[in-house]
């Protein structure tokens, strides 16, 4: 009996683990965008840089959304699901999703 439910906690704090490593910033790693080429993969979030303010020349989502002109400010972060993100000065770090 005691090993079933030492199974079952495990297996438990094993998918609570998982949960939480999926929802930290950063512990995917991600890309530093610095240039005006398009980039396409998976981010959950970008952060400006502190150094600029910068406008997106492309920037969409998994569901299809077109958020091309928004414009984040030096230190902003902005959440989401993207695939495609370009810029046209300045820096972005775009957090990987996966």
């Amino acid at each position: 009996m005691a090993l079933t439910t030492m199974k079952n906690l495990q297996q438990f704090l094993n998918r609570i683990a998982q949960a939480v490593y999926g929802r930290n910033f950063g512990m995917q790693g991600g890309i530093y965008i610095a240039d005006t080429a398009v980039h396409t993969f998976r981010a959950q979030a970008i952060k400006c840089s502190a150094a600029s303010a910068i406008t997106f020349t492309s920037l969409k989502t998994v569901t299809g959304d077109d958020m091309t002109g928004m414009q984040l400010l030096a230190g902003d972060v902005i959440y989401g699901d993207f695939t495609e993100i370009q810029i046209d000065t300045g820096a972005v770090y775009a957090y990987s999703k996966s």
